[in-house]
């Protein structure tokens, strides 16, 4: 009964070092590592969503998948420092996108086609205004 019992509390332990490990990962996440696993390539959450969410009949799985990257790496960037500009005006536009993105996650969740459509149009109309104030090139 000991051994089993230490068995598994060993388990844990190891499960539960390997969770903290991945939140240590997620704190260092970087824009640019955020923002490539979102907008990088045809393959990436927001080319993936606009053809989904175009599509005669949409794919709510992908839809899902892609809007929850989305709006999980759009809030890891809230409290990152931009590569130029002001740390002020980038928290600023940053909550807006995260917040468009909990929309659009929310809306697919619920399989809300127009509200998905809707927040994803948001999102796409803050892209130029946050790069031209702060991406760094």
């Amino acid at each position: 009964m000991l051994k089993r019992f230490a068995m598994i509390a060993g388990v844990f332990a190891v499960v539960g070092l390997a969770g903290l490990a991945g939140a240590a990962d997620e704190a260092k996440t970087t824009i640019k590592q955020a923002m490539t696993k979102i907008a990088k390539g045809k393959a990436s959450a927001i080319p993936s969503l606009k053809t989904a969410l175009n599509a005669p009949s949409p794919d709510w799985k992908s839809i899902q998948a892609n809007s929850k990257t989305v709006a999980t790496c759009t809030e890891a960037i809230v409290a990152l420092k931009p590569s130029k500009g002001d740390q002020a005006n980038y928290t600023k536009l940053a909550k807006a996108l995260a917040a468009d993105a909990t929309a659009l996650n929310v809306s697919a969740e619920k399989e809300d086609l127009a509200g998905a459509k809707a927040a994803f149009g948001k999102i796409g109309g803050s892209c130029m205004g946050c790069h031209n104030a702060h991406r760094g090139k």
